[in-house]
């Protein structure tokens, strides 16, 4: 029923409440019961409801995106072609996988003249060794000179230390041709490639950007004015719509310390990993709590009322309606927090409290809720 039937219904009970009582009662009776139909009749009919007390958790929202925590950056380790390339950008890769390969003509003439350098020393060694044996039996019988075994002893030696670094630089002529296959240090996905086939490479020179889609970061940028409500390890909701059903609930891992220039915005980083279906770069939605208002007053967002005054409610007191100007605080679901203006035990007007004004004679069809 809408409230301009029961307006309708209770004027016309109304007029027949007045009619009996003004045949039944005298005529300072029938008057005053007049003017009490009168009082009736002009009356508001409204809902009422009860100011509660709950807990408001106060939290405040964010778009970001999400990032990779590792994203290295893979480069040349020698000087060489490309001859192939195996992986392109988007494709995923585990830890192992072939990247690219690069020319190994020149490695492999190095690695062969290192070989070459220790069969020709390990030839004089034998021949230093044997020369070295028959110099110590001739001077054992006094047939040759003490220093000309000492000589013998120490070109041997200089031979041994070539061998070493001989043997040093086969081992690197092997390091670098196996630096020409260039494989994934950990699993990911191929986020950026820098050289094509034919492009001739140097030490240093970057061939492919690898993006982590495990370890993720949520980067959440936050107006600076909420810089003193936010903190390391509060808690934080995260939703990304690469995979909507999936809610994660993390902790503020680090604020960044400088304001960005650009947008005058905070830097909220949660670190998490990676829930299922979330990748780098991908949009990411993110509620902090940033604080709990305990015992807090709250009542429906529907019986507050804009006045020239500022927002007001309408406090039940008898058969009137009384104004009272409050202060708003959170906003909920249907409901908003009052910080200043009630003490949590009033009754206040509901349905209809659009239409009161301080003083207005109230007629109460049914409680709210």
């Amino acid at each position: 029923m809408n409230s301009g039937y029961r307006q309708t219904a209770f004027n016309a009970l109304l007029v027949l409440t007045i009619s009996s009582l003004l045949i039944a009662c005298s005529d300072n009776q029938g008057a005053r019961a007049l003017e009490n139909a009168q009082t009736l009749q002009s009356a508001t009919i409204i809902t009422t409801t009860k100011v509660k007390r709950q807990e408001v958790i106060v939290t405040r929202h964010s778009v970001g995106k999400l990032e990779s925590r590792n994203v290295p950056t893979i480069a040349a380790e020698i000087e060489a072609r490309v001859l192939a390339v195996e992986a392109d950008v988007g494709d995923p890769i585990k830890v192992g996988d072939l990247l690219l390969e690069l020319d190994t003509t020149t490695l492999k003439l190095e690695r062969r003249a290192a070989a070459a350098v220790i069969n020709s020393i390990n030839a004089k060694i034998d021949n230093e060794i044997r020369r070295v044996k028959r110099y110590t039996n001739l001077q054992k019988n006094k047939l040759l000179a003490r220093e000309q075994l000492e000589d013998a002893q120490a070109q041997l030696a200089v031979l041994r230390a070539s061998m070493d670094a001989a043997t040093a630089q086969l081992y690197i002529a092997e390091d670098r041709l196996s630096k020409a296959r260039v494989v994934a240090p950990a699993n990911g996905i191929v986020q950026k490639r820098y050289v094509s086939v034919g492009d001739f490479v140097k030490i240093g020179a970057p061939l492919l950007m690898l993006s982590d889609n495990q370890a993720l970061r949520a980067v959440l940028p936050f107006p600076e004015t909420l810089s003193p409500l936010l903190e390391i390890g509060q808690q934080v909701r995260l939703t990304s719509p690469t995979a909507p059903e999936i809610i994660y609930n993390g902790l503020i891992t680090d604020l960044k310390p400088m304001i960005a220039q650009a947008s005058r915005a905070i830097i909220v980083i949660v670190d998490i990993d990676n829930p299922g279906g979330w990748r780098p770069e991908a949009t990411v939605e993110g509620t902090v709590i940033v604080t709990r208002h305990r015992n807090a007053t709250v009542i429906p967002s529907q019986a507050v009322v804009r006045r020239p005054v500022g927002e007001v409610v309408y406090v039940i007191e008898g058969n009137n309606a009384r104004q009272q100007l409050v202060i708003l605080g959170e906003y909920l679901d249907g409901r908003v927090e009052i910080q200043k203006g009630l003490d949590g035990h009033e009754t206040i007007a509901l349905d209809g409290a659009h239409y009161l004004t301080d003083g207005t004679p109230v007629l109460l069809s049914k409680s709210g809720t």
